[in-house]
């Protein structure tokens, strides 16, 4: 059986059987990558759909107060964040101060 000046074999027709199988599983690697990079996006945009969400709280809280003391506000965002960071990074827990004494410790 030649076709175009190429006789099919056992040999051959298994070869080209193999490459076939890595195709498909490179294809099938290629689009599990792509939907684990759809799903960390989307819960990427999740958590900054929620920050944008808290602004918008905290922008319009803001403007419902008439009078405020800007000291006092640095103070309750400063606590706020230092909150925030004490969650997520416990070398923070102990206040500034300490934080940073053990930061150059370390």
């Amino acid at each position: 059986m030649e076709e175009g000046g190429f006789c099919w074999t056992a040999e051959s027709f298994e070869e080209s059987a193999k490459r076939a199988q890595e195709i498909v599983q490179r294809l099938r690697r290629m689009i599990d990558d792509a939907r684990e990079s759809a799903r960390k996006l989307e819960q990427r945009a999740a958590i900054f759909i929620r920050k944008i969400q808290s602004i918008r709280v905290a922008e319009f809280i803001l403007s419902c107060i008439p009078i405020f003391d800007p000291h006092a506000l640095t103070t309750r965002v400063r606590n706020i964040i230092g909150h925030h960071a004490c969650i997520r990074v416990p070398l923070f827990e102990y206040g500034p101060e300490l934080s940073e004494y053990r930061h150059r410790i370390r």
